[in-house]
């Protein structure tokens, strides 16, 4: 157990499905008023500044044994690979996909880039070259946090960068810099920074005005911690900590929240076992969160702001809250026999959507409107992809062979996701 322990506290781009796929966050909703535009993208290649992609990714239709970044149109159910293989992340302010590459089309330098690219139109410009790790959008889509590495060591991050739209840079910080997240005004980021990669570090809060420092003291006393994530009206964070065992291992795990200055530490559950990364409702009242072992996985949910026991609502993982904060998305079962279900927020009333498709599903995405849930199917048959169910209930749609990991655009007409060439994690 103690392997997957480490993973899920340390490592949070693993998240509590190490043996069966995990997930990724997504940045907080937007308020923005309209989509982001691009800029026009001209000049060298190797500036900072976007450039027109001399050797643009595949963008036609395209099957999903190969591998890379896909599209989805939910209009017409078209297909098409976007990029080789990196990550990907939607703006929160409209239609307007990131994309990393790590490692560009024979001839095409530079060994990695971050792109941006306008499904509508299909145009890609070229935002940042180099060794990109990862990045989270700003709420307002007109910045991105993107953190760097050394040549050679993808783990090992050399530094956090801020930059607009234009490529420019706004702020940067130095260091092994992991779990970046932005408060919901853009002015503030929280992250953790290390002395070594995957190590425990500290907690820090940057004001992006200045580039000024807060360091927020982790109880209890030298322990690690991961996962900070802000409320959505800003006003709090909370965060998972870790102590660890003689041989380096996570001893016990716990879930925290303070208020957005760091004052006011409240210690919300404490556990042996593994913590996946909380999850705010809407309202910023409560904090959803798993806890797991290898066989077994439990959903709870518990007041952020401290005064009341965490109350266990299901059994399963991956809970996603409905735009509206009323019901929660889940996956119910483990590995093998995943479920899709749906309950509401304090657990009554579970409903399973999926009992045609008997099998695994890992990931699954709200659409914006909250009127469908995108989710992955692994299945040893032609029933294997990309589907969407109502929440109330009904058949689920396939739109597209084996993607994973899918996420909505802003305006909810396109999905993205990736294929490792036909094969799951936990598909074959």
């Amino acid at each position: 157990m103690k392997p997957l322990l480490w993973s899920v506290a340390a490592f949070g781009a693993l998240g509590l499905l190490t043996a069966c796929g995990g997930d990724v966050r997504q940045p907080p909703a937007s308020t923005a008023a309209g989509p982001p535009s691009l800029p026009a993208g001209t000049g060298d290649q190797t500036s900072a500044k976007p450039t027109e992609n001399p050797c643009p990714s595949p963008n036609v239709p395209a099957t999903t044994d190969a591998t890379g970044v896909f599209l989805i149109d939910t209009t017409d159910q078209s297909l098409r690979r976007v990029a080789p293989m990196g990550q990907f992340s939607w703006s929160p302010a409209g239609p307007v996909l990131a994309v990393s590459e790590w490692g560009g089309p024979e001839g095409c330098p530079p060994p990695g880039r971050l792109q941006l690219l306008e499904p509508a139109t299909g145009r890609t410009s070229t935002l940042v070259t180099g060794n990109v790790g990862s990045f989270v959008w700003a709420p307002d889509g007109q910045h991105l946090a993107i953190t760097t590495f050394e040549t050679g060591h993808p783990g090992q991050t050399t530094g956090l960068r801020i930059v607009d739209l234009a490529g420019e840079g706004k702020v940067a910080f130095a260091g092994n810099i992991r779990d970046v997240a932005w408060a919901p005004d853009g002015a503030r980021l929280a992250f953790v920074q290390a002395a070594q990669p995957g190590g425990p570090g500290q907690l820090l809060i940057a004001s992006l005005e200045g580039g000024k420092l807060q360091s927020i003291e982790v109880p209890p006393d030298g322990a690690g911690v991961a996962w900070p994530t802000f409320s959505p009206d800003g006003r709090m964070l909370a965060f998972i900590t870790f102590t660890t065992d003689f041989k380096g291992y996570p001893a016990s795990q716990y879930l925290y929240s303070v208020a957005a200055d760091g004052s006011n530490p409240r210690q919300l559950f404490a556990t042996g076992d593994a913590l996946r990364a909380p999850v705010w409702s809407p309202d910023a009242a409560t904090l959803l969160f798993e806890v797991a072992t290898y066989q077994h996985g439990d959903i709870f949910a518990v007041d952020a702001r401290g005064g009341a026991d965490a109350v266990k609502l299901a059994e399963g993982a991956n809970p996603q809250w409905s735009p509206d904060g009323t019901r929660i998305a889940f996956i119910s079962g483990w590995c093998a026999s995943f479920d899709l279900a749906v309950m509401n927020r304090d657990g009554s009333e579970p409903l399973n959507l999926t009992p045609s498709l008997p099998g695994l599903k890992v990931h699954i995405a709200w659409s914006p409107d909250g009127d469908r849930i995108a989710f992955d199917y692994f299945a040893p048959d032609d029933r294997r992809g990309v589907y969407t169910v109502r929440p109330s209930g009904g058949e689920p749609t396939r739109l597209a062979p084996a993607l994973e990991r899918v996420s909505w655009s802003a305006d909810g007409r396109y999905l993205a996701g990736f294929s490792v060439g036909g094969r799951g994690f936990c598909g074959g």
